[in-house]
C-alpha cells in the first residue's frame, strides 16, 4: 500500500471515530431524531469523501482553508529505510496486516451478502397476507416483526387488534422512511472498516435512532404510551436478520427512556453547528496529508540514498531526521537535519534531498499553503 493510501486509510478511521464521539457527546440526549439520522448518514459517507486528494486540492484553492492548513507547520511523512543497495525496505508486518485486513473485510462483506440472500429467499417462502389494510409477509419464526425495504414480516401468531395496529404502524414507519438504506449502509461501512470499533458503535447508533423514529410514529398515531411500552416488553426477543428493521431490539431500555423524554426545545438545534468541527478537520487533514505525490517522493529517496561504504564497514547505524519546506510554487528548500546519526550519514541524506524536483501539488491555479515536512531516514544493516 502506498504512503498516500495509508494516510487516507488513517484519515477515514480517525474521521469516523471523531464523528461518533461528537454525535455521542452532543446529540444523543435530544429528541431531534430526523436531524440525528441525517448526521449519522453524513458521518458514514463523508469520512470516505472528505479526505480524497481531489476534494482536498479543490478546497485548497480557497484562501481561508489554505490559511488554516498553514498552521500545520510540521508534517511527519512515512519513514524511509534504505538498504545497502539503496532499495526501499519492505515492511513485512505491514504487508501481513494488509492481507489480514482485506481478508477480514471480504468475510464481513460475504456475511452481509448471505444475510441479504436469506431475506430475499424469505420473501418468496413466506405467505402473503393483508392485516388492517396493510400487505405483509407471514413467517414461521420465533423472531419478532421486522421489515426490509418494502416488505413487512409478521410471525404467524394470534395478535389482538391494538397490538397488531401498533406493530404495523411501527414497521410502516420503517418502510415509508426507507430506514433499510441506513441499515444496509452501516453494515457496508462496518465491513470495510471492520477493525475500527467506532464503526460498530456507529452502526448501533444508526439502528437505535431508526427505532426512535418508528416509535415516535406509533405514538403520534394515537397509541397509548404505557400500553405500547408494555407490549414491547412482552414481545421482546432476539432478531435473526441483521439487515432488517426490527420491532424489538436489544436497546429496548433506551427506546423506552427516549419515548418518555421531554421533547428538546428549538434552542437545541444550535448544537448541530458543531458538525463543522469534524468536517473542517477532515478537509484540513486532506490538504495537509493526502498528497498525491508522496509515494513518488518516498520512492525517489529509497532509490537515491546510498549507505556510505566507510560507515557501513564500521557497522554504524542510526536515524537521520530532516526537515524541509515546500514553497507555494512547489520549490523545496531550507533543508535542516534536526536529528543527526553521524556526519557521513547526514551528508548523504542532505545530498539526496537537494536533488528533489518541484512538488507538483503546489503548482497550477489552485495552490496549497506553504508546508514544512519532516522525514526520518533510518540506516540499518
Amino acid at each position: 500500500m502506498t504512503p498516500a493510501l495509508w494516510m487516507y486509510f488513517v484519515h477515514v478511521n480517525a474521521g469516523l471515530a471523531f464523528f461518533y464521539l461528537l454525535c455521542k457527546w452532543l446529540y444523543t440526549c435530544d429528541t431531534f431524531f430526523a436531524w440525528r439520522r441525517g448526521i449519522l448518514l453524513l458521518s458514514l459517507t463523508s469520512v470516505f469523501v472528505l479526505p480524497l486528494p481531489s476534494l482536498a486540492e479543490w478546497f485548497g484553492g480557497y484562501g481561508s482553508l489554505s490559511a488554516v492548513t498553514g498552521y500545520y507547520q510540521s508534517v511527519l511523512l512515512t519513514e524511509v529505510v534504505p538498504d545497502g543497495n539503496g532499495a526501499v525496505w519492505t515492511d513485512r508486518a505491514g504487508t501481513f496486516f494488509l492481507a489480514a485486513y482485506l481478508t477480514g473485510g471480504l468475510l464481513c462483506l460475504f456475511r452481509v451478502l448471505l444475510k441479504l440472500a436469506s431475506l430475499i429467499v424469505l420473501v418468496f417462502q413466506s405467505e402473503s397476507a393483508e392485516l388492517n389494510g396493510c400487505k405483509v409477509k407471514l413467517i414461521r419464526s420465533a423472531a419478532g416483526p421486522f421489515s426490509f425495504f418494502g416488505w413487512i414480516f409478521i410471525p404467524k401468531e394470534n395478535w389482538d387488534t391494538e397490538e397488531i395496529g401498533n406493530v404495523l404502524a411501527h414497521e410502516q414507519a420503517h418502510v415509508k422512511q426507507y430506514h433499510s438504506i441506513d441499515v444496509l449502509l452501516s453494515e457496508i461501512v462496518c465491513s470495510v472498516l471492520w477493525l475500527n470499533p467506532f464503526s460498530w458503535l456507529l452502526k448501533r447508533e444508526v439502528k437505535d435512532n431508526l427505532e426512535y423514529l418508528a416509535d415516535r410514529k406509533v405514538l403520534e398515531s394515537g397509541a397509548d404510551r404505557k400500553a405500547y411500552q408494555y407490549h414491547l416488553l412482552r414481545t421482546s426477543c432476539s432478531v435473526e436478520h441483521v439487515l432488517a428493521n426490527a420491532f424489538n431490539v436489544s436497546s429496548l431500555k433506551r427506546r423506552i427512556r427516549m419515548m418518555n423524554r421531554k421533547r428538546t426545545g428549538t434552542v437545541g438545534y444550535l448544537k448541530y453547528t458543531f458538525l463543522m468541527v469534524p468536517v473542517m478537520a477532515l478537509l484540513v487533514g486532506g490538504n495537509v496529508f493526502v498528497i498525491t505525490e508522496c509515494s513518488e517522493f518516498l520512492q525517489f529517496l529509497g532509490k537515491e540514498i546510498r549507505y556510505p561504504q566507510p560507515v557501513s564497514d564500521k557497522g554504524m547505524q542510526g536515524r537521520v531526521i530532516v526537515q524541509f519546506e515546500v514553497g507555494q510554487d512547489g520549490t523545496p528548500g531550507c533543508f535542516k537535519v534536526i536529528h543527526s546519526a553521524s556526519p557521513e550519514l547526514d551528508a548523504e541524506v542532505l545530498r539526496v534531498f537537494r536533488l528533489m524536483s518541484y512538488w507538483k501539488f503546489a503548482t497550477g491555479k489552485k495552490r496549497l499553503a506553504n508546508g514544512r515536512f519532516t522525514v526520518p531516514v533510518t540506516f540499518a544493516q
